[in-house]
């Protein structure tokens, strides 16, 4: 053990008059002890970080590095100059006095000669332990800057002002982290998927060194009972790994000074806060032997004026928690790769808390460089943030596992941690884009590109062209789901991004070990449970699974049965896709859509024009093109009865994930298991709107590209993943406005001819997947959904189509079976709201109407006028009803008489 300065700060003092700083900064009073020495003359202390400085050096950290523009980055740099002036303050408001220059002598003595030293500041006021004390590593003296020793060379730590002697553990390897990741409903929302990936790039460069485990559900009884079941078969954790939200929050505590104390944010039953004090926090963990906890701070987590972190940390400590590691801000990504990869190693390697932490900051100073969008070709900016990790420790500085490993086995990869993915899908070329195995990528730090190593998803269909992006709630919801239910449904219009969320779903559960294996298959692959069947056997038993008797009835046969044997006993995540299409609803025979043709635009298709479609027409019950008769729906239904359905009482560990337009599947899932997706949040629009212009080489820095001007173009497309990425190619040559006032001209272009799935090539495509399902009375309706747009009122509707509610019923129930609309109860009134799929207004003008529109000018006369121009706007839309005839009118000259005669 190195030997320790320590700096002891009391208060804060009531300063006279005469000395009170101008700004109305508490002082302290300081004492310094070298060693085993006796303490030196007080003297006062008074923290050069106030509330001005913190708050603007967490701008800095956590709110620049997302979209710095030129007045910020002028800001940034004047902060970082002021950083080294801060530094030089704190280092000058420590090392005050004779005795303050001779500690410092003798710490840096012990730093160069010894290669290391110790300098603890002992303190139990949160607004001390928070100054950001590591900025004092690169200060000294101008005489004393040529000797000064290495910044890795010294360790700074905080302590409470009393020390204790701690009891120790004999800990083995591998080093085992409990990783609780809190993200309560009810509080804002962080994609977890920032702050786990570097765990899990650590854990995969250390194999056999480093386990991981997830706390889940993240509560406090979860952790209580998972410390305790490790503690009892005699592997405690190592370390505890909080990454969550903290506040600030009063309690009444008899006999207490403290009237605030810090609570971490876990979750309760219901998935909302509860609000964990760090000293009822800490009896658990020193029950079961934990010896460090590490506390990652959320972005969004700085709900008080206090440092909250500075606060939970020491009550750990008082608990009897013998190390804490503090993340005082939140950290990029790439920081935090740098970071635990660089800690972790160091612990496994034998190094002391202190030496690990100093190890990781080193590494952080000499990398500063972190991206500002994806890609290996991203911009990148220099940040300073290698201060960020703060060490709090009671007594020595710990040693975790004794010194040991082989750098080469440290270098190899662990196959345990690969899962396997099957799925009916053939094997399709990768796409060619940008991926962290790119030449000329270890040049540069690494965006938050998957691995590499867990691209092992090409058996599903290929990744999303410009990348997945966001629907991190969502995936959440998933996990959520599947912990109550075997079985969720994943629902929504076309182009939402179904199959790709159940992609990005099976990736990253198979990073944190949630499954082991991942299947995945197609209805639209013309083949139903008995392919289901093969596909999941032969991926659980390999092809053993083919030799078993599939049997004359498929659910009466031994490779059904193993099937589902292997499902309730193995943690994998079976995918059904695009489950629409073993629908009766959806077997109708395959009449004429819209799918571009100029011809069906003049009328000239005999595909729906009568006008007796309204009052006629149903769907069929069987499809002999893809072959789901009622008797292959029934079949379906029995296997996921048999997947679904607890054995012994126990519920299967496979996860089954269904994809679908409709909600309504005809399969037995909860309403609380069925997930609707809607559009991507609009950061996360913004995101893949950005990353389409890169790859099409768009400049967005020209007149007509306004940040607002972006945001309403993608109001419009309603925050749709697919519209977006055929849409955006077209700022290249359009601007938004452009694009939103002529949007139905342009209609046509908006295509990807190398899209995988030839529905999603086109706008005009993925909506003609679900018309020419229709039935004839549907179809004859769909192109008068088309005069509005975003949605309208249902008794709106039906008057303006002039429809009894009784034969609008059978129609609606097929449009939204279809995905091209849905409905909505709103408060306060009386009538549904009918919410249309983004892009039908504009295709409706594709599906010839000659006889309909004749038969439209008949059912109208002056009563709808007041009811299209006078309803109330509480439901904004984007064009009132009259700027809307005044556009169609043009288009469609038979609508004209009607109002120009009234």
């Amino acid at each position: 053990m190195p030997k320790d300065y320590r700096l002891l700060i009391t208060g804060p003092k009531k300063a006279s008059r005469k000395d009170a700083p101008k700004d109305g900064a508490a002082s302290y009073r300081a004492q310094w002890r070298d060693g085993e020495s006796r303490l030196g003359a007080p003297f006062a202390f008074t923290p050069p970080f106030q509330k001005k400085q913190l708050e603007e050096l967490r701008w800095y950290l956590e709110e620049y590095i997302q979209f710095p523009g030129a007045g910020d980055r002028v800001r940034a740099a004047k902060l970082e100059q002021n950083l080294d002036q801060w530094g030089r303050a704190l280092f000058h408001a420590a090392f005050a006095g004779d005795k303050g220059a001779q500690v410092y002598g003798r710490l840096m003595d012990g730093a160069r000669d010894k290669g290391t030293a110790t300098l603890t500041i002992a303190s139990t006021d949160p607004a001390v332990l928070a100054q950001p004390w590591e900025l004092m590593q690169a200060i000294g003296p101008p005489e004393e800057r040529n000797r000064r020793a290495s910044p890795a060379a010294l360790t700074v730590r905080r302590q409470l002002q009393e020390t204790k002697t701690l009891p120790r553990y004999d800990f083995q390897p591998p080093l085992r982290i409990l990783l609780v990741v809190a993200r309560p409903k009810d509080a804002p929302f962080i994609d977890p998927r920032n702050s786990i990936p570097p765990i899990l790039d650590a854990v995969e460069t250390l194999p056999g060194q480093v386990a991981v485990d997830f706390c889940e559900p993240p509560t406090l009884a979860e952790l209580e009972r998972r410390l305790h079941a490790a503690k009892g078969e005699g592997r405690p954790y190592h370390i505890v790994h909080f990454d969550g939200h903290s506040a600030m929050m009063e309690i009444d505590v008899p006999k207490h000074p403290v009237t605030e104390v810090g609570v971490l944010w876990f979750e309760n039953d219901a998935c909302r806060i509860d609000l964990v004090p760090g000293i009822i926090l800490g009896k658990p963990l020193v029950e079961n032997h934990v010896p460090v906890v590490i506390l990652e701070a959320c972005r969004g987590a700085y709900l008080s004026d206090q440092p909250v972190h500075a606060s939970v940390a020491p009550a750990l400590l008082q608990s009897g928690v013998a190390n804490v590691v503090a993340f005082s801000y939140s950290v990029h990504i790439d920081a935090a790769r740098i970071l635990v990869e660089c800690f972790y190693r160091e612990l496994v390697k034998g190094a002391s808390l202190g030496r690990a932490v100093e190890s990781a900051r080193a590494a952080l100073g000499e990398h500063p460089e972190r991206w500002l969008s994806y890609g290996p070709d991203a911009e990148t900016i220099d940040l300073v943030d290698w201060f960020i990790p703060q060490l709090y420790q009671v007594g020595e500085d710990s040693v975790l596992l004794s010194p040991g490993g082989d750098d080469a086995a440290l270098r190899t990869q662990p196959a345990g941690l690969m899962g396997r993915i099957f799925s009916a899908w053939k094997r399709r070329p990768r796409r060619n884009h940008e991926g962290p195995g790119n030449a000329g990528e270890q040049k540069r730090p690494r965006s938050p590109i998957r691995d590499s190593r867990f691209e092992i998803l090409d058996s599903f269909p290929p990744p999303p062209q410009y990348r997945f992006h966001g629907r991190a709630p969502e995936l959440l919801e998933l996990e959520r789901a599947f912990r109550q239910h075997p079985a969720v449904l994943l629902h929504a219009m076309g182009g939402m991004g179904k199959t790709a969320l159940a992609r990005e779903a099976a990736h990253w559960w198979l990073r944190k070990g949630t499954i082991r294996y991942a299947v995945f298959h197609s209805f639209e692959r013309l083949a139903g449970a008995e392919r289901v069947v093969q596909v999941l056997g032969q991926a659980l038993m390999g092809n053993e699974f083919n030799a078993l008797p599939a049997g004359e009835q498929p659910e009466q046969g031994e490779q059904w049965r193993r099937a589902v044997e292997l499902f309730h006993q193995q943690p994998v995540l079976l995918v059904w896709d695009n489950f629409e299409s073993t629908l009766a609803q959806w077997n109708a025979a395959l009449q004429g859509g819209f799918a571009g043709s100029a011809a069906r635009r003049s009328g000239s298709s005999n595909g729906i024009d009568s006008t007796a479609a309204l009052e006629s027409g149903a769907p069929g019950d069987e499809d002999t093109i893809t072959g789901f008769s009622a008797e292959s729906r029934q079949r379906l239904q029995r296997l996921y009865r048999d997947l679904t359905d607890p054995r012994n009482g126990q519920s299967p560990k496979g996860k089954l994930l269904i994809t679908c337009r409709p909600g309504d599947t005809g399969l037995s899932v909860p309403h609380e298991a069925k997930i609707e997706l809607q559009g991507l949040a609009p950061p996360d629009a913004l995101y893949l709107l950005r990353a389409v212009m890169k790859q099409k080489a768009i400049d967005p820095e020209r007149p007509g590209y306004e940040r607002f001007q972006i945001d309403d173009l993608l109001k419009m497309l309603a925050w749709q993943p697919l519209a977006i990425e055929l849409v955006t190619p077209h700022l290249k040559e359009l601007t938004p406005e452009q694009i939103r006032t002529e949007f139905a001209q342009h209609l046509e272009r908006f295509t990807d001819p190398t899209h995988p799935e030839e529905r999603n090539q086109s706008l005009l495509a993925s909506l003609d997947f679900s018309v020419r399902r229709l039935s004839l009375r549907a179809k004859a309706v769909f192109p008068l959904l088309g005069w509005f747009r975003g949605g309208v009122f249902e008794d709106v509707l039906l008057a303006f189509m002039g429809l009894e509610p009784e034969s609008w019923a059978g129609i609606r129930k097929e449009l939204v079976v279809s995905g091209l609309i849905q409905t909505e109860e709103l408060s306060g009134f009386n009538t549904l709201y009918i919410k249309l799929h983004p892009s039908l207004p504009f295709a409706a003008q594709f599906m010839p109407i000659q006889a309909l529109t004749h038969k439209l000018c008949n059912l109208h006369d002056k009563k709808s006028i007041p009811i299209l121009h006078g309803y109330p706007t509480i439901i904004t839309q984007e064009r009132t009803a009259s700027d809307t005839f005044s556009v169609r009118t043009q288009r469609y000259p038979e609508f004209e008489e009607v109002y120009v005669t009234t």
